[in-house]
């Protein structure tokens, strides 16, 4: 594989930092406080891991992580540790999930490692006093003991914000469990992601990892976007996941989902829909998604619907002429 095949588009951090300026959501100040510490630390704020190390992706079935999966593999070459937070009666995100998993098993081999899949419920912080002792604990019992109603570190909401923090726990017991050195926690958040949502910001992924640093002792602990970077120079948009997916990784982008509600097909209403709509269209590619007002049996009840509608209508008009 060559090295620069599956490459995305890359700017200089002058140009990155002026495209934050322009944001509603992005705190320029901030951003620099967080980095500097970095760098004061331990001399950057973030390096992409060599070939054949170990990462950990937090994974959710959509396009911009499935096609981060693949991507990190392709293009660096690493062990991918997907991590799924998966959500109760999230049949159609299961689909997908089962289908990518054979998929990538297939196709990378050895790079192939299987996702662990827990629910996306909250616990109780005096896990964290002993999260660096797990050493016969398996992720899954932690992460899924939950309490209550009880929202722990609800300022990170936006992010999903156990996700960063679940990468940190499964971190933890891939080094104990089986000696496996991982420095890099990796999501798929999109540059145009916090246009529309502040806590899918540059800011807060700055602030995710200055929080989560305090959490581990070594201090080389890196959380990113491999999509949405500064260090690498990476700043692309949906359009852009999709055209690398679609035209560069091959990989058959309407089995994934994005759809907010849950149903057997995308709503094709929902903002995840529309961003993934949108998307297809500025990307100049096929979009061979099923959405729901799509399907036929749907439109044919629609226009049946109109029709009734229309004629009731004109009935209650004439009996009330008559009357």
């Amino acid at each position: 594989m060559k090295k620069d095949k599956y490459s995305l588009k890359t700017i200089s951090k002058a140009s990155f930092n002026n495209k934050l300026k322009a944001r509603d959501f992005e705190n320029i100040d901030l951003i620099n406080l967080i980095e500097e510490h970095f760098l004061k630390k331990r001399g950057y704020v973030f390096k992409m891991p060599k070939p054949g190390e170990s990462v950990i992706l937090l994974y959710s079935g959509g396009i911009d992580s499935t096609v981060a999966w693949s991507y990190l593999i392709e293009q660096y070459k690493l062990h991918v540790y997907p991590l799924i937070l998966t959500k109760k009666n999230k049949f159609a995100q299961q689909r997908t999930i089962h289908y990518f998993k054979k998929f990538f098993k297939v196709k990378y081999g050895d790079y192939y490692h299987q996702p662990l899949e827990i629910s996306s419920s909250f616990f109780p912080p005096k896990l964290f006093k002993n999260m660096f002792n797990l050493k016969k604990v398996h992720p899954e019992v932690i992460l899924n003991y939950s309490a209550e109603n009880f929202q722990v570190f609800n300022f990170l909401s936006g992010l999903n914000a156990l996700s960063p923090i679940s990468g940190l726990i499964y971190q933890k017991y891939l080094e104990n469990q089986y000696n496996l050195k991982i420095k890099a926690i990796f999501l798929a958040v999109l540059a145009d992601d916090g246009t529309e949502i502040a806590s899918q910001s540059f800011t807060y992924l700055r602030k995710t990892l200055f929080f989560l640093d305090d959490f581990v002792p070594s201090g080389d602990l890196q959380i990113a976007s491999i999509f949405f970077e500064k260090e690498l120079g990476l700043f692309s948009e949906k359009n852009d996941i999709i055209k690398l997916g679609a035209k560069k990784l091959k990989l058959p982008l309407e089995k994934t989902y994005s759809c907010y509600k849950n149903k057997l097909f995308h709503c094709n209403s929902c903002l995840a829909c529309y961003s993934r709509h949108l998307g297809f269209q500025k990307a100049k590619i096929v979009d061979k998604t099923v959405y729901y007002d799509k399907l036929f049996i749907v439109k044919k009840m629609t226009a049946l619907n109109r029709s009734l509608e229309y004629h009731l209508s004109k009935l209650k008009k004439d009996c009330h002429d008559v009357l």
